[in-house]
């Protein structure tokens, strides 16, 4: 009897063979020990290469050198690679809709989706992007049920907003808001407007559409104290009328409904750099209104202040002027648009901007 050292994978075993034993018997013995079927067993170490099963196992052990190992190669029974249990699904084969749900489970920040441009519809893609960031306003149009009967434009524009709302949260890729759009130029007609000569669609002021949009979206979003859009968006300027030609006549104090805040530019020779200059500036001007007193039209210093804060402040920036005539350059009178800078930082302090009232309030 002869004793061989076999090792496999991390194990060792001594393995007993007795005079006379074939390969066939060896690789039975083997099997016992490591669970290793027959026709898996592969060895090296034997002189002359891989043990095969024509070989003389016998002749084999005995030209072994005193403590040589003999490496045994398989895969015990039960041991097999398995597929799977579900099926490993690459990202390239994902759709947009699958990814958006992963990254949504994975709590995965990623960039919103983009909208595709539908001929100069940049005004309207950005509004777009800028109201479905607002949770509130997203929430209340998933519960908005338009009509059955009697569904007027702004029950079907109102309705494909929050489709594309839905869109937008369910995909990381651009999406086409065809539908939507058809429905704000049935809506608002000069949002269809052609360029003579078949030049496409004319370029559009995103300022207009925002504003459309909302009055849209506060004749269809009911809540109980109004409507969705003035509780996010509205919010009350005091204002304060004062003659400038007549001392004799009282100054006017009244309230307006707002639910957007102006910030203008400034001009060449006093230019706004900052939001809240901006604003300032917005909250005075000299206006022409007719007086009672004097019985004609006379100048006013209109003095706002804020009056109450909304959820969501929505600023406008007024980037567009009015270029008189000039004749020396040969140049009519145009509006244009002011390519200037203006500054703003992550918070907006209103404190300077609120009326007395509003300052003495506990603001959270």
């Amino acid at each position: 009897m002869t004793e061989i050292k076999l090792k496999w994978g991390k194990e060792e075993f001594s393995v007993a063979i007795e005079a006379g034993s074939t390969v066939e018997s060896f690789k039975t013995q083997v099997w016992t020990l490591t669970n290793v079927p027959v026709d898996r067993q592969k060895y090296t170490g034997f002189p002359g290469g891989m043990l095969k099963d024509s070989d003389d196992l016998m002749d084999k052990v005995s030209k072994l050198k005193p403590g040589a190992k003999i490496m045994l190669i398989g895969t015990a029974e039960g041991s097999e690679l398995k597929a799977p249990a579900e099926k490993t699904l690459f990202e390239e084969d994902l759709t947009p809709e699958q990814k958006a749900k992963i990254l949504k489970e994975k709590k995965v920040d990623v960039l919103p989706p983009g909208i595709k441009n539908l001929g100069n519809t940049c005004y309207m893609n950005s509004c777009i992007q800028c109201l479905s960031r607002i949770p509130d306003l997203r929430v209340a149009l998933e519960r908005y049920t338009p009509p059955v009967a009697e569904r007027d434009i702004d029950s079907v524009l109102t309705n494909q907003l929050k489709n594309v709302n839905q869109m937008l949260a369910g995909t990381v890729e651009a999406i086409t808001p065809l539908q939507f759009v058809m429905a704000l130029r049935q809506r608002f007609p000069q949002f269809a407007e052609m360029v003579g000569g078949g030049g496409g669609y004319k370029q559009q002021d995103a300022n207009e559409c925002l504003l459309g949009m909302l009055n849209v979206l506060s004749n269809t979003l009911h809540t109980q104290s109004g409507n969705s859009v003035d509780d996010l968006f509205g919010f009350q300027l005091k204002v304060n009328l004062k003659c400038l030609e007549c001392d004799e006549e009282a100054p006017q104090e009244t309230l307006e409904q707002q639910r957007v805040l102006m910030c203008h530019l400034g001009t060449q020779i006093e230019p706004v750099s900052h939001i809240h200059q901006g604003i300032a500036l917005s909250m005075k001007e000299h206006i022409e209104k007719n007086s009672l007193v004097l019985g004609r039209n006379a100048q006013y210093e209109k003095s706002c202040s804020l009056a109450s804060l909304p959820k969501f402040l929505i600023v406008q920036f007024c980037r567009f002027g009015f270029k008189n005539k000039a004749e020396w350059t040969g140049t009519e009178a145009a509006k244009v648009k002011l390519i200037r800078k203006c500054a703003f930082a992550a918070n907006f302090d209103a404190f300077d901007l609120a009326s007395d009232d509003l300052k003495k309030t506990s603001i959270d």
